[in-house]
């Protein structure tokens, strides 16, 4: 008895999932935010293999100062040399921390929020 309600939940969430990413695959504009998502955190994450932090992104090239985009410094770079792509993308990280903090905070605060409401109910209007 235990084990078939356990697949039956099981059934349901995994069918609830799929019902989530189908819809998902059907809207163009939330697949194309997927993917640039997704390019920006393997960027972020590889950032180290991409582009040399010592030489590329802190390290100044005075010779190389506010050059072009070439195949050597795609995005061009600074007024002092410093590559500018290579910065992007270590800056990256930081961004991409801060946002999954930031959220991680916001929901613990919902849920917080939420416990205390299903507890007390309308006794208790935060809002």
């Amino acid at each position: 008895m235990i084990t078939v309600k356990k697949q039956e939940n099981e059934m349901k969430a995994r069918s609830q999932f799929t019902a989530i990413m189908m819809r998902l695959r059907k809207n163009k504009l939330a697949m194309l935010g997927l993917a640039i998502l997704l390019a920006m955190a393997i960027l972020a994450l590889c950032a180290d293999f991409i582009a040399d932090y010592d030489t590329q992104v802190v390290g100044q090239d005075m010779d190389a100062r506010l050059e072009g985009p070439s195949a050597d410094h795609w995005f061009g770079t600074d007024q002092f040399g410093r590559d500018v792509f290579a910065r992007i993308i270590h800056g990256a990280r930081i961004s991409l921390t801060l946002s999954i903090i930031a959220m991680a905070i916001a929901v613990a605060i919902g849920a917080i929020i939420g416990a205390i409401a299903r507890r007390w109910g309308r006794a208790c209007r935060i809002f």
